[in-house]
């Protein structure tokens, strides 16, 4: 029954369904703490945001500005799906298998806005799955300020050469690799990011982004802080290898296998903070 622009408020308790999303509403919940949304069926997305298509695949219905807030979200394959929306995810938590947030989108002005989640693997240790995984065209992102333990990946973007991306003031610590980077081109700034204590990669960079890197703190990671996929670092694919360019300063690496890869790479001047 909601309208497009109203807000649905949600009060304490457990609601098992799968949530399907096609218009502009602000679906607000008493608090990640009190609400608790479960899957109906495990094998579907708990919570989608969907732009309706027609049978030829033009949109009926171009939706964006969808918020979804103060939740608990259990994943079936996936936590949250947005499918060519613009939509707004703030202050919800995301625990157990499956992807946390998975959002594709090959239309332009339809931004996506992730902010102060909190998204957590299985308590059992075992790494699978993305924490956020963002992909698609000309979209503006921005994820910021999300805590993300005990993913395979904790932030994986990638998209095309329109694409602009911002990734600020995340904590990603306890998975395989922490943010990764791919795509044909775009601009990806990663700024005042915390990975700690990650399996694999703190930091990896794939194929032909311009990415910037500022103010990052990285440490413990059991292979490199930063690597690019190219040799010696990896045997890479044609298809994989990083060509694109990397610029940025005043990053902080300390006790990671190894801190840059490859080491001899041409890296901006002042890239690494230096010792007081």
């Amino acid at each position: 029954a909601a309208q497009p622009g109203d807000t649905v408020k949600v009060r304490e308790g457990l609601y098992k369904e799968n949530l399907r999303i096609s218009k502009k509403i602000t679906l607000q919940g008493e608090g990640a703490d009190r609400v608790r949304i479960e899957p109906s069926d495990p094998e579907s997305p708990t919570l989608s945001i969907e732009s309706l298509a027609t049978k030829q695949g033009k949109f009926e219905v171009l939706v964006q500005g969808v918020v979804i807030r103060g939740f608990t979200i259990q994943p079936g394959k996936v936590a949250v799906l947005i499918g060519n929306a613009g939509a707004t995810l703030e202050d919800n938590r995301i625990v157990g298998e499956g992807d946390g947030i998975w959002a594709f989108v090959f239309l332009s002005d339809l931004p996506i806005t992730i902010l102060e989640n909190e998204i957590e693997g299985a308590p059992s240790g075992l790494l699978s799955h993305a924490g956020i995984r963002v992909g698609g065209g000309a979209i503006p992102v921005l994820i910021s300020n999300n805590r993300i333990v005990r993913k395979a990946v904790g932030i994986s973007v990638g998209g095309f050469v329109g694409m602009k991306a911002e990734l600020r003031q995340n904590t990603i610590h306890l998975s395989g690799t922490g943010i990764s980077i791919s795509g044909l081109g775009g601009h990806v700034l990663i700024e005042e990011n915390r990975l700690l204590s990650n399996r694999g990669t703190g930091l990896l960079l794939m194929q032909g982004p311009q990415v910037e890197i500022k103010r990052n703190f990285v440490s413990g990671s059991l292979l490199w802080g930063l690597a690019l996929w190219q040799r010696p670092c990896f045997d890479t694919q044609p298809q994989f290898q990083f060509e694109g360019t990397v610029h940025g300063s005043e990053n902080q690496f300390q006790q990671n296998h190894q801190d840059l890869c490859p080491a001899d790479y041409p890296w901006p001047a002042g890239f690494l903070q230096q010792e007081p």
